[in-house]
């Protein structure tokens, strides 16, 4: 019987080593697979890891890029609550149905909101003929990754709506089509952000623009360089809202939460929305 022990420790100290050198075989084998393939994705171009993601998303040239400008403009808008039940779009009040003229007292107020956002609503047409636009200054660190926040785009967006339907109403058909392609420019720019939140975010910023351009032609009619104006602005907003460049990001944020998990370090925590004012929230 003590013959039989040592050979039968040996016996297992051997199955041991061997199961441990199969296991280092497959994960070595494994991680080259994997690098194998991240290396294929590199040579096409495309980014792996946040770091590869922030150089590759492109950065505007010092003082072009538009998320700046909009900043301003959402800093300058004005919320008119008091005037909020009796406002439509932006408040509590419903638009005629389309083809109908606005009622005397809705036109005046919404003339009166709209001179309130001048500035605000300026600085938003300024923004969308800007051809650069990033909001996330900072990718490189998975766990500080700013989303923009809706709550301004939304009251923007509702704001070219006013403006659009008020210009139709009054016969303005070129500044109609004006505030129709500078609402379609905000859903085009923001929808360059990289990352699922963000530009699932931004989806239905379109649709309020399709309904108001539907009032706008039911209530001007645009000329062909409007039209083409229009028909040029919906072009470019539905080739940005393309997914390959979410799915790309989206990849690169995993790859990059695994590897910090396989060296040990504390996984990465939610996505960090921020406002323009600086209110942050998780989700």
């Amino acid at each position: 019987m003590s013959a039989k022990a040592p050979r039968r420790l040996r016996t297992a100290l051997v199955v041991v080593l061997v199961l441990a050198a199969i296991y280092v075989a497959y994960r070595y084998t494994l991680h080259r697979m994997v690098e194998s393939k991240l290396d294929e994705i590199r040579k096409q171009g495309y980014p792996v890891t946040l770091a590869e993601l922030d150089k590759w998303y492109p950065q505007p040239p010092p003082g072009e890029n538009a998320a700046d400008v909009y900043a301003q403009a959402f800093a300058h808008s004005v919320k008119l609550e008091d005037e909020a039940p009796r406002l439509p779009v932006v408040g509590r009040a419903k638009l005629p149905p389309r083809g109908e003229p606005l009622p005397q007292g809705m036109r005046e107020l919404i003339g009166q909101y709209l001179k309130t956002n001048e500035e605000a609503i300026a600085l938003l047409h300024k923004a969308t003929a800007m051809p650069y636009c990033r909001v996330v200054t900072h990718l490189s660190i998975s766990k500080t990754l700013i989303a923009p926040g809706t709550s301004d785009r939304r009251l923007a967006t509702h704001q070219l709506e006013l403006e659009a339907i008020c210009a139709a109403d009054a016969g303005g058909s070129a500044s109609a089509a004006e505030a129709i392609v500078a609402s379609l420019g905000l859903v085009r720019q923001f929808s360059k952000e990289p990352f699922a939140i963000p530009w699932f975010a931004q989806q239905p910023y379109f649709g309020m623009t399709s309904f108001a351009l539907e009032h706008v032609l039911s209530r001007a009619q645009l000329d062909s360089n409007e039209l083409v104006r229009v028909s040029s602005a919906l072009a470019a907003t539905e080739a940005s809202a393309a997914i390959d460049h979410v799915l790309l990001s989206e990849f690169a944020w995993n790859n990059n939460v695994f590897s910090e998990i396989h060296q040990g370090k504390e996984p990465a925590g939610p996505l960090l929305t921020m406002d323009f004012k600086g209110n942050s929230h998780y989700g």
